[in-house]
């Protein structure tokens, strides 16, 4: 049940956050958070109308705690790694790694290393995901 609210939410509040800033969400973005949020399995996932466009969003929180708390890191990675599998992905930029989608459709991965996320203090704020 929760899950099925979460994604109505999305659903619901996705379009209208992008519209208000002057453009319509792809199709392609509103399947792949609808997939994705459902296998999940969080309770909450938060995305933020900062730097929405068509065709990407910023997810600031999980569970309502910020991305930047040291406890969330697996809940992060989880997410950034269903997100990469995902047919639709283009880009996933997290604090911990990149997830890049090449044109013969090979989803590579570019780890950061701990110092690099020790120096990322204001990049851990968001999880960037793209689409095509």
């Amino acid at each position: 049940m929760r899950f099925k609210l979460i994604k109505l939410i999305l659903l619901l509040v996705l379009p209208g956050i992008v519209f208000a800033q002057g453009a319509e969400v792809k199709k392609s973005l509103k399947t792949m958070v609808d997939n994705v949020v459902d296998k999940a399995g969080f309770d909450n996932i938060n995305i933020s109308p900062n730097g929405m466009t068509p065709t990407s969003l910023n997810i600031d929180q999980i569970d309502g705690v910020g991305l930047c708390d040291p406890a969330i890191r697996p809940k992060v990675e989880k997410l950034a790694k269903l997100f990469s599998r995902h047919r639709n992905i283009r880009t996933v930029i997290s604090t911990y790694g990149v997830y890049v989608k090449k044109e013969n459709g090979k989803v590579t991965f570019l780890p950061r290393t701990a110092e690099q996320v020790q120096h990322l203090v204001g990049d851990c704020k968001k999880l960037y995901v793209s689409v095509y």
